[in-house]
């Protein structure tokens, strides 16, 4: 394994543990009650912004995973993939000035 795709190996376990570890806060950490209580209105709203929020980087990890598995050419160097709302992820992951 060269040492470029070791460090993308890395990083992307990395990325992805850290964000599955963010989903896991938005879906269920932050939207617990206490047990004799109900929730508030507030709460509610709240708890759908959470869940929203776990749902979106859910779909995120999945998209970047199939992107990762399926594409013919690597993600992580200038494609065609670097277009549109993923530029940023793109460029982040080629790096300055490569």
């Amino acid at each position: 394994m060269s040492e470029s795709r070791a460090i993308h190996t890395v990083h992307f376990v990395s990325a992805t543990a850290l964000f599955l570890l963010l989903s896991y806060f938005s879906l269920h950490l932050f939207t617990k009650t206490k047990k004799d209580a109900s929730p508030s209105p507030e709460k509610e709203i709240r708890n759908r912004v959470y869940v929203a929020c776990g749902v979106i980087i859910l779909a995120c990890i999945t998209s970047i995973t199939l992107t990762s598995l399926f594409s013919r050419t690597r993600p992580w160097h200038r494609s065609s993939l670097c277009s549109g709302w993923s530029r940023w992820h793109c460029g982040s992951l080629v790096g300055r000035g490569s």
